[in-house]
Order: C-alpha cells, then sequence, then structure tokens
C-alpha cells in the first residue's frame, strides 16, 4: 500500500491493488497515520466482501424496521395505497413498535388478530393490518419461521352490485341535477364501457376520438393489462362526450376530460358558478356527489359498482368472455376470476340454465307407458348468440378456423355448434381447393331448423358438407379373426 499527497492538495490519498484492479482514493484527512488505517480499513471491506462475509447486523425494533418499508414503498405504490399503508402502520405500532423484530412470535400476531377483531372492525381490516406486518417481516428475512401458524380471515371478496334498469334512469336524473356538472358523464362512461373510476378522471382530451370509429385510449390504470388499451364508444357515450366537449370550446390536446374545479351553490340548490377551473389537473372527487345523488335516488351502491353493472350486461348478453376481457381489461391470469366476481347472475338465469340439463330425455326408461313431450334439442343459449342464417352465410365465406375467432370460441366449438343447428359447413379440402382456383361442390341450400335440430341427421349418420350416401354405416363383419397360426406364412416344403 502507498500513501501520498497529490500535487496542490492537504490530504492524503491511499493506493493499492486487488484482484488485479488499482485502488485509489482520498482519505479526507491530513493525517499520515490516518490516511493509511483508512486505505487498510477499505482493503478489508473489500476482501470480506470477495469472500462473502457479511458483518452481523444488530437487532431491529419493529419500528425502525416499519419506518425503512415506509420509505421504500412510498416512492413505488398509489398515493392512496400508502395513506391505506400509513393507516395500518399506526394500529401496528403501539402493540410492536418497541420489540425487535427477532421477538415476534406468531402468538403475539394471532392475540393482535384477536383483540382487532374484538373492536367494531370487519376482518378485512384487520387483514390489511397483517399483511403490513408479513410485508416488514419478509423484507428482513424473518416471516417463513412463523408463517406455517399465522391465518388470516378468510374474507367474501365477491362482493358488488348490479345496478337494475328500473332504477338507472333515476339514478341519471338525479346526476344530471348534481351541482358536479361532469357526473353525469362521468356515470355515463363508466355505464357505457366499463371503465375504472381512476381511468375515467384521468382521461384527457387527446385520448378520446369522437369522429369516425368512435374510441378511446386509456392512459392511466389500475394494472398493467388495463393501459393504453383502445375501448370502443357506443352512441350513448359519444353523446355525452360530445356534449361535455362543448362546454370547454378553448380545450387543448393535453387538457384532463374532468378537470380540476370547484362549484358554488344558488338559493335553489343548483349549480351557480364554476370557479378555480384547472384544465391541467384532474377532478379531485365525486365522492360527495356521487353519494347525494344515491341517496336522493333511494339507491345505495358504490362508484365501482357501474363497472359491475356493465360487465354483467355484456356477459349476459352472449357476448364472449375474451371479449369482455379485453373491453374492462382483466389481465388472462384471473379473467375467470374476475368473471365471476363481476357477473351477478339471478336466480331466473340459473333456473333457465338448470332446465336445459332436464330436457333430454331419461336413456334405457323403464316401459310405463310415458311418452315425453317434444323438446327441441337445439340448447337455447345458442339462439340468442348465434344467427343461424348468419352463420350460414359466415362458414361459406371464411375457414371456421378464422371464424372461431370472431365468436371468441376454437374451431372444434363453432363446428359443434353448427352441427346442432343444423348448418352445413363445407367439408374437408374445399377451401384448399378453393385456394388453387380448382373446381368445388356447391354450397347446399339451409335446411330448416326441425324440431329435433341436427341432432335427428347425426343419428342418421348424415355429416354436414358431405352426401347421404357418405354417411351410411359399414356392414360389420361377423366372421371371426384368423388364428395367429392360420396368419403365418406357409413354409414350402423341400424337395
Amino acid at each position: 500500500m502507498r500513501v501520498y499527497k497529490q500535487k496542490g492538495s492537504k490530504n492524503w490519498t491511499f493506493e493499492f491493488e486487488f484482484a488485479g484492479e488499482q485502488y485509489r482514493e482520498s482519505a479526507k484527512t491530513t493525517s499520515k497515520t490516518l490516511a493509511y488505517e483508512a486505505g487498510r480499513a477499505r482493503r478489508r471491506q473489500l476482501e470480506e466482501a470477495f469472500n462473502g462475509i457479511k458483518k452481523r447486523q444488530m437487532p431491529k425494533t419493529f419500528s425502525a424496521a416499519l419506518d425503512e418499508h415506509l420509505a421504500v414503498k412510498g416512492r413505488t405504490v398509489a398515493p392512496s395505497t400508502f395513506e391505506i399503508m400509513k393507516r395500518c402502520a399506526s394500529h401496528l405500532r403501539p402493540a410492536f413498535g418497541k420489540k425487535l423484530l427477532i421477538e415476534i412470535t406468531a402468538a403475539d400476531i394471532m392475540d393482535y388478530k384477536d383483540k382487532r377483531v374484538s373492536a367494531p372492525i370487519s376482518q378485512r381490516y384487520v387483514n390489511m393490518d397483517l399483511e403490513l406486518m408479513r410485508a416488514v417481516l419478509r423484507r428482513n428475512g424473518l416471516w417463513e419461521r412463523i408463517r406455517p401458524d399465522v391465518a388470516m380471515y378468510r374474507v367474501d371478496d365477491e362482493f358488488g352490485y348490479e345496478l337494475p334498469e328500473c332504477d338507472e334512469p333515476r339514478l341519471r336524473e338525479e346526476c344530471a341535477r348534481s351541482i358536479s356538472r361532469g357526473l353525469y358523464t362521468a356515470i355515463t362512461l363508466a355505464l357505457s364501457t366499463g371503465m375504472r373510476k381512476s381511468e375515467i378522471k384521468h382521461l384527457r382530451w387527446n385520448q378520446v376520438f369522437l369522429d369516425g370509429d368512435t374510441y378511446l385510449i386509456v392512459g392511466v390504470s389500475k394494472t398493467a393489462t388495463g393501459r393504453r388499451r383502445r375501448v370502443p364508444l357506443n352512441t350513448r357515450a359519444v353523446a355525452a362526450l360530445s356534449e361535455w366537449a362543448r362546454q370547454f370550446p378553448s380545450r387543448l390536446p393535453h387538457h384532463y376530460v374532468f378537470p380540476a374545479e370547484k362549484y358554488s351553490k344558488g338559493p335553489d340548490g343548483r349549480l351557480a358558478a364554476v370557479y378555480r377551473h384547472d384544465p391541467t389537473r384532474p377532478m379531485g372527487s365525486w365522492r360527495v356527489a356521487w353519494e347525494g345523488c344515491c341517496r336522493r335516488a333511494g339507491i345505495q351502491m358504490r362508484f365501482h359498482d357501474l363497472r359491475h353493472t356493465a360487465a354483467t350486461r355484456m356477459l349476459r348478453a352472449g357476448i364472449p368472455l375474451t371479449t369482455v376481457a379485453a373491453i374492462v381489461a382483466w389481465s388472462p391470469s384471473t379473467m375467470y376470476k374476475m368473471a365471476k366476481r363481476y357477473a351477478h347472475i339471478l336466480l331466473p338465469e340459473m333456473r333457465e340454465a338448470v332446465a336445459v340439463l332436464g330436457a333430454k330425455a331419461p336413456v334405457n326408461r323403464p316401459e310405463t307407458g310415458y311418452s315425453p313431450p317434444n323438446v327441441v334439442a337445439v340448447p337455447g343459449l345458442l339462439r340468442p348468440r348465434y344467427d343461424r342464417e348468419e352463420l350460414y352465410e359466415k362458414v361459406w365465406k371464411v375457414p371456421l378456423r378464422t371464424l372461431a375467432k370472431e365468436y371468441g370460441v376454437s374451431d372444434i366449438a363453432l363446428a359443434k355448434t353448427c352441427r346442432k343447428l343444423n348448418v352445413p359447413v363445407p367439408g374437408r379440402g374445399y377451401w384448399a381447393k378453393r385456394e388453387a382456383l380448382l373446381l368445388v361442390p356447391p354450397r347446399p341450400p339451409l335446411p330448416p331448423l326441425n324440431e329435433h335440430g341436427g341432432v335427428a341427421a347425426l343419428e342418421r349418420g348424415i355429416t354436414h358438407g358431405a352426401s347421404p350416401a357418405d354417411g351410411k354405416k359399414k356392414p360389420v363383419k361377423s366372421e371371426k379373426p384368423a388364428s395367429r397360426k392360420e396368419r403365418a406364412p406357409r413354409r414350402r416344403k423341400a424337395a
């Protein structure tokens, strides 16, 4: 090791070589002895890191570990989530703040859980406290030793509310008369697109396209699946956004669709004036105005329930699940879980679904003289989803594999649907012959949908796209198979 002073400097610099690298650093001191010790300490630090030797750290208190965790999460999570974390931290500090992390046991956590739930607090809020506790212990590598003995409350998250169609006009009327002038447009957009409240609040005018192919592009979203997605707009949403845009003739593309502004109420309770209008900031909250409208309309629901309503109505109308998931931004891994949570299927609909199972006659029933009524073999759920004439025209224009993507099903499922609806489809090699400009058989006419649909044709052995002669069953030979001795080739006798 070499210690020296650089030209024009009063401080000493140490220099040494380690692992083939040259290290030169200033000791920031005028004492040569201290500079030499600093160089030795720096070299020892590199040797310990090279050999994987870590210094034993002093145990932390839970309060100090909690502060470190909040300092990191404050820069990575949303402000609303960080507020929830700080509220949970205020509950955990009195119970665990002065304890060392290594002193916290599973029994301590379960005692805290029992004390919290004994107060008038829901189990969901207790789980939020325990989740923060788990995050702090996991960051310090102490969670796995107590994880088997700590159990969260099982909270039912399948909650939500679908706005009945009979209550929707009353809610719209109250929102139109609200002092918050953008509330009516916001709920119309939520019911027409299924967007989240945060997605609507942070929407800008350069993301809305009201001419030609009307749609909007979501900018800020809760999930990565929802960002930059394109959502089509129906006529009701286009009319509401067009009327809202007329109130901002001097708007710029980067302005927010729902800007931050304050309102003053007149003697009659209506909007009197708008002040503190700032189009460069998004609207703060509709909570007070929304709760007032729901109270006057006699409805108890959250703003997020409008998203539940939109998803439920699309699924009930027979829209494929993949299409609904693309519109409301469900990730592929949670698509079916979200559909179960958002689709509020009613009891009459479940009765109709179960009735389909009882439509088939029992097999091998005893001869009691009972004859079941004539039942249409085509499932009732296929009729509102598939138009038979339209499906007949499409299957002869594009291959089933391409057409299946439009309906959101596989080509095998679409072929089964055609058989159930008695829709003839092209035979094997039809599209290859058309592509090669060869002669193809003519398209058969669409047969009538009789009482038993396409099942009667299947029972006769007739397949779609083939002639009746091709569907006849071949007679089965009743001859006994040849024995092994008979199947063996005969050997010629030697002369």
